[in-house]
């Protein structure tokens, strides 16, 4: 998955390495918090990972200290109203080992949970390849910085797909700001209809972090627009202006609906886009590589999110 706008911003780790923003990690922690704390409603992390990335991309900071983001989780969770949630985030976070550990899976283990967010299995199969690299090359002590990074060097390479997080949305009333269903009845029949097909969908409004978030389908769009193989992106350009208008008249909808109900402390309200067959649809539809399919797509969505009146503070490429 490609996150366009989270790539810029840099977390510096303790031991100087930096590593660029890893926004479903965060929600994955998040996510474990919240079930730790007993909050099983998954749309919470959903809803503090963005508040934490909308904090980070709305600053000119670019990078961030590892220890910093941590207390901005913190904070961010406090200030939302989940301090028990707060609590076992902070309990999660390990205080740093001494410098050089004995290679031994114990003190392996104590370094990668103390700086990586895995799951057991794959946490145990990491610990795994670290403990045998070490041992193969003869080490009875390794430095932390080592440890960390052979971690990170397996995690990068670890292709085991994780299972994902359960996406979700507030269901008690009070907790929703604006009802997609309500949103649906105030937008033009052609929009209407992009909604109707899955081209465009919606979710909940919530109070925790009132944000527009909207899923896009290339591939429902194409067919909708009756687009024929292979689409290149004269031929999408060429009706493009129907998806682009849809969208700015569901970020115009959603703010007047809001303003109405009093509710005016949250607009304009920060639109997030997921485009969830993006790296399929350039497969698919326009005959590109499994190299470059995310770059084709890439190339077409940065075209149609600069056409936006509204500028999306998020855009994930799935």
């Amino acid at each position: 998955m490609i996150q366009l706008s989270s790539s810029t911003i840099l977390i510096l780790h303790p031991d100087t390495t930096t590593e660029p923003l890893d926004t479903e990690e965060i929600r994955s922690r998040i996510f474990r918090a919240c079930l730790s704390a007993g909050e099983m409603d998954s749309w919470i992390a959903d809803d503090l990972s963005l508040a934490v990335e909308f904090s980070l991309l709305s600053k000119e900071q670019r990078m961030i200290r590892a220890e910093e983001l941590n207390q901005l989780i913190c904070t961010t969770l406090e200030d939302s109203g989940f301090p028990s949630v707060a609590l076992e985030f902070k309990r999660a976070i390990k205080s740093a080992p001494p410098d050089f550990l004995s290679v031994a899976e114990d003190s392996v283990r104590l370094v990668l949970n103390g700086n990586l967010a895995l799951d057991q299995v794959k946490m145990e199969r990491i610990v795994s390849r670290v403990l045998k690299s070490l041992e193969l090359l003869g080490m009875e002590h390794a430095s932390r910085n080592l440890i960390l990074e052979l971690g990170r060097q397996f995690r990068d390479t670890d292709f085991i797909p994780l299972p994902p997080v359960p996406a979700g949305e507030p269901e008690k009333d009070a907790s929703i700001v604006l009802k997609k269903e309500d949103l649906e009845k105030y937008v033009s029949p052609e929009t209407a209809s992009l909604l109707r097909s899955r081209v465009l969908r919606i979710s909940h409004i919530s109070r925790l972090f009132s944000v527009l978030r909207m899923e896009l389908s290339l591939t429902a769009f194409s067919e909708l627009c009756g687009l024929e193989k292979p689409v290149t992106e004269l031929s999408f350009w060429s009706v493009s202006s129907r998806l682009t208008s849809a969208i700015d008249e569901i970020c115009r909808a959603a703010d007047s609906i809001c303003s109405e109900q009093g509710e005016d402390g949250c607009t304009p309200l920060p639109l997030s886009l997921t485009v969830c067959d993006a790296a399929s649809f350039a497969g698919i539809y326009m005959n590109a590589s499994e190299k470059y399919a995310l770059d084709c797509a890439r190339g077409l969505l940065g075209a149609l999110t600069s056409s936006l009146s509204r500028q999306p503070f998020k855009v994930q490429l799935q």
